[in-house]
């Protein structure tokens, strides 16, 4: 494999510092590395894209759209899609030359939430759609030409009856039809980090059954003050036309997703292939049967002792020391006895040194044994039933969502209140008449 650097890095692997600004002025840029992944495919480029983000549309978010752009091009990103609660019109008036900015709708329903990219039709049509069922949602989407996301599902959403992992699970997934009518998985939500992990074995767990659903990673920004914009990112692989100018569009970035050809980051910057094949493509084998991958590493900086790993499976099969900004590395896999995802991530040997373990996360290569699996999303039956989870005492322990969530997001408000107090002026004394 054949990768070059197409920008400088600088930061950190995890959440640059910054401060939070009240104007345009204080903004703080940021550099990410691109990484070009050459394959005799073809050449692709890695573009950054933050596919959960709010403006002032949003009661509960804060910023103007222009300035939401203005913010995106600052920390890096190449592609925004604003999803706001209740209306998709900020992306026309948030257009930027260099920025790639799409329209979206975040909704809610019975189902939890979803993200949609590439929305079309008016968000009250959405929110119709989302009363009823996920289904009818994507159904609306995909009618739109965009994709749908379930967003944040290991989210405890309040006033919610069902597990927040009730979606992670091979029946409820295909009982629905699901599998088959949701484009990703938005595992990596910035608000709330806690879960990734977890929600990644049940995505191998599922991967494995059949239903074969690539995942994205965005921040869910609402306000500077308390959400970093563009961490995590997900970066969509779009292939390099022949006069070598990188092609970004919105064409490459929902086809991407809707592939997983593509990777989940705050910070580093991955090439890999094996056998030629890229993220979202298969390989098939007999069972021990050898695969050579070519993997190229840029980090932003080497705090916590971070480690390339690479995984079949659930199973770390390579676990190597990344000392250096930049690094490359060949390493030899064999074929398991059965289907299976192969993916990579960039963790840390530092233990608590962030929540998630990890700074980068990879869709999967598919190793298929023969007979080869075609189209392992099943089809929605004539009766759509979805599972519905109890809410019990051990998910509560196991899962502490909602009181997590609160303490932290108070924290948060009382840190910026306490800021706002600390640099504000004491009001001048009035003289008393005698």
């Amino acid at each position: 494999m054949v990768a070059g650097l197409l920008l400088g890095v600088s930061g950190s692997s995890g959440q640059p510092p910054r401060s939070p600004p009240r104007g345009r002025e204080r903004l703080v840029a940021e550099t990410w590395p691109h990484l070009l992944t050459a394959v005799p495919d073809g050449t692709y480029a890695a573009y950054g894209v933050d596919g959960h983000v709010h403006s002032s549309i949003s009661r509960d978010a804060r910023h103007e759209p222009p300035l939401v752009a203005e913010m995106a091009a600052a920390v890096g990103l190449d592609a925004l899609v604003l999803t706001d609660h209740g209306g998709s019109q900020g992306a026309a008036v948030a257009r930027r030359p260099g920025l790639l900015v799409m329209a979206g709708v975040e909704v809610g329903g019975p189902f939890g939430h979803a993200v949609v990219w590439g929305a079309r039709s008016h968000a009250r049509e959405y929110r119709k759609a989302s009363d009823h069922s996920l289904a009818d949602v994507a159904a609306l989407t995909h009618a739109d030409g965009g994709i749908i996301a379930l967003a944040h599902p290991g989210w405890w959403i309040s006033h919610h009856p069902h597990d927040p992992r009730m979606w992670m699970d091979r029946d409820a997934l295909r009982r629905g039809g699901l599998s088959e009518a949701l484009d990703a998985l938005e595992l990596w939500n910035g608000v709330y980090p806690r879960y990734t992990e977890a929600l990644l074995s049940d995505w191998v767990d599922l991967w494995e059954q059949g239903s074969e659903v690539p995942i994205i990673g965005n921040s869910d920004f609402h306000t500077w003050a308390l959400h970093h914009l563009g961490t995590p990112r997900t970066f969509v692989l779009c292939r390099v036309v022949p006069d070598g100018r990188p092609a970004l569009d919105e064409a490459c970035v929902l086809d991407a997703v809707r592939r997983g050809r593509s990777y989940l980051s705050r910070g580093p910057a991955i090439a890999w292939s094996a056998e030629g094949r890229i993220a979202g493509e298969r390989i098939v084998a007999q069972p021990g049967a050898t695969i050579d991958l070519s993997i190229e590493v840029q980090l932003r900086d080497t705090e916590g002792r971070p480690v390339l790993q690479v995984l079949r499976g659930s199973s770390v099969v390579e676990s190597r020391a990344l000392p250096s900004l930049h690094s490359s590395h060949q390493v030899r896999v064999t074929m398991p006895t059965h289907d299976t995802p192969l993916w990579l991530r960039v963790a840390y040997a530092q233990e608590g040194f962030a929540t998630p373990p990890f700074a980068l996360v990879t869709n999967p290569i598919t190793l298929d044994v023969p007979p080869a699996r075609t189209d392992t999303r099943e089809p929605a039956g004539p009766q759509v039933d979805r599972r519905r989870y109890a809410v019990g005492a051990a998910s509560r322990t196991e899962w502490p969502a909602d009181r997590y969530v609160r303490d932290r997001l108070q924290a948060q408000r009382l840190n910026a209140r306490r800021a706002r107090i600390q640099t504000r002026e004491p009001a001048p004394r009035r003289g008393h008449r005698r």
